[in-house]
């Protein structure tokens, strides 16, 4: 043979050995489907389940809409504490039961550690969400906190939050506490965008006398997002809504223009008497616009350190 025709051979039997794992795994998936069915269509199965057994019922009953025949088993083991995490976040994210809902919520009051857990499966595997951050609104004891939930609807980012803060001797327990009112909200359809929560529980604010190009204005500077780095992947258009919105200045705005790399973007603040710009150039139009809008965080994160 020669070294062409080895690659070849070499190629062909990776490509049916790639065939035979995939139809294996087909038969076997199809295999364990059958089972769960089997327990569905016999319900006085269900109760004798293993807790990890149970699982995989329920997330197909789930997948397949057929959850009546493990509602009833779905409450005792809520009542006794036998779900585990993953159990408990597709009943919130996945079923319609307002019944279920008011169980996993009783059960998430006794063990709301769960709830912190709920919201970071939530990260890993809802499509739509981009991240969840715990916003302290107070740096010592008692400590309060808001979860904010980054999600994408048609392309457009939204921060979603609760209108009730979490307060606890303690931060970690606080973050618990913030989880458990999001998910509470979330089921109550009651979440606000972070800009529509009343000015009174945003962070306190301070009036500093200085700006990046060192000349003098009197402006409100401190913000959540003033006081962080900022990291890449961010959300910047959206973080500078928020503190626009939250500080009661009119919305940046955004002229763009082609280039020969792709697109540029000029972001404009009004601060003051002072307009901050940002520039951005890139292929895409939203990415050109992403960096602008953070260069005009970065001033503004200048202007607040030099309060």
């Amino acid at each position: 043979y020669t070294k062409t025709e080895l690659e070849q051979i070499g190629q062909h039997i990776a490509q049916v050995t790639l065939e035979l794992e995939k139809e294996t795994s087909e038969h076997f998936k199809a295999e364990h489907r059958k089972q769960y069915q089997a327990h569905l269509d016999n319900a006085s199965d269900v109760p004798h389940l293993s807790p990890k057994e149970f699982s995989k019922v329920l997330k197909y009953a789930v997948e397949t809409q057929e959850l009546q025949p493990v509602l009833a088993e779905v409450k005792t083991r809520l009542d006794n504490g036998k779900l585990s995490v993953q159990d408990l976040y597709l009943l919130v994210f996945q079923v319609k039961e307002e019944s279920i809902h008011q169980k996993v919520l009783s059960h998430l009051s006794k063990q709301i550690q769960d709830a912190s857990s709920i919201i970071a499966m939530a990260v890993d595997w809802q499509a739509e969400w981009q991240r969840a951050e715990y916003v302290e609104l107070s740096q010592s004891s008692p400590f309060t906190v808001a979860l904010e939930v980054t999600i994408t609807e048609e392309e457009d980012p939204r921060i979603l939050t609760t209108k009730e803060l979490a307060t606890h001797g303690r931060k970690q327990e606080a973050r618990h506490q913030a989880s458990l009112l999001w998910i509470e909200a979330y089921l109550q359809n009651a979440l606000l965008e972070a800009h529509e929560r009343s000015p009174l529980v945003n962070i306190p604010t301070q009036v500093v006398e200085a700006t990046a190009t060192g000349q003098q204005t009197s402006c409100v500077l401190m913000h959540r997002y003033l006081s962080k780095p900022l990291k890449d992947g961010q959300n910047f258009v959206g973080m500078l809504n928020d503190i626009c919105q939250s500080l009661r200045w009119d919305l940046a705005s955004y002229e763009f223009a082609e280039v020969s790399e792709g697109f540029e973007c000029d972001c404009r603040l009004q601060v003051g008497d002072e307009v901050i710009v940002g520039k951005g150039i890139a292929p895409a139009k939203q990415k050109a616009k992403a960096i602008a809008a953070r260069q005009v965080m970065e001033k503004l994160q200048a202007i607040a350190r030099c309060g």
